[in-house]
């Protein structure tokens, strides 16, 4: 899901700039500026702060195989 909204926000003329704060590096591309960031220590004061908009993508584990993962839904 996020690479896909990453892709778009790059893709998109009428974004100048895409501000993503990861935990790894992501691939260099034109109008990205990647920030990696430990999130249980993010400052409270940086330039990049400083933003238009805002889209938060949740990365959320994998637990298992996909007929454990969810509940049924019968």
């Amino acid at each position: 899901m996020g690479r896909v909204v990453l892709a778009q926000a790059l893709a998109d003329r009428r974004v100048a700039e895409v501000v993503a704060l990861t935990r790894r590096p992501l691939t260099d591309a034109p109008k990205l500026k990647n920030i990696v960031v430990d999130f249980d220590r993010l400052p409270e004061r940086a330039d990049w702060w400083a933003v238009d908009a805002v889209v938060i993508i949740r990365s959320v584990p994998h637990c298992g195989p996909p007929d454990r993962a969810r509940p049924s839904l019968r």
